[in-house]
């Protein structure tokens, strides 16, 4: 086989060595490769309305005070833990199929993305996401030493 026939697939380390300052981009391809085998509870949806991202979480069964929202170095964390209900003695469970199990599920979000609102209703969580205003670009000429 001659060098031309021999065809070169674009890797990571390819793509590091002529990187510079994008450790946190790939600190974070890293991080998602990863979590392709987390775990899948709560499902949620992703959606793209206009100019706006909403995130739908299925919490059914969760009270709005057993669920928490916060945003760690541009991470969205929503995480829920169901308090211990007393038992009614006189009910025999057949079946559980709600789980009420902890969760905590994150999204990585863009340095353009703010939060603009969240709602709790009908065991739907829902976070809109709005992107911010792009800076202007400016040209920066260097001084040649």
């Amino acid at each position: 086989m001659t060098n031309k026939q021999i065809q070169r697939v674009p890797t990571l380390g390819n793509l590091l060595k002529n990187s510079v300052g994008f450790d946190k981009f790939f600190d974070m391809l890293n991080e998602s490769i990863n979590d392709i085998n987390a775990c899948t509870y709560p499902p949620y949806n992703i959606l793209k309305v206009g100019d706006t991202f909403r995130i739908e979480i299925a919490v059914a069964g969760f009270a709005r005070d057993e669920i928490s929202a916060t945003i760690e170095d541009g991470v969205l964390v929503i995480a829920g833990e169901s308090k211990v209900r007393a038992a009614d003695p006189t009910v025999e469970v057949l079946h559980q199929g709600i789980a009420l199990r902890k969760f905590d599920r994150r999204f990585r979000l863009s340095d353009q993305i703010d939060v603009s609102a969240v709602s709790f209703r009908d065991g739907l969580l829902v976070i809109t996401l709005s992107k911010k205003p792009e800076p202007e670009k400016k040209i920066q000429t260097l001084n040649i030493e």
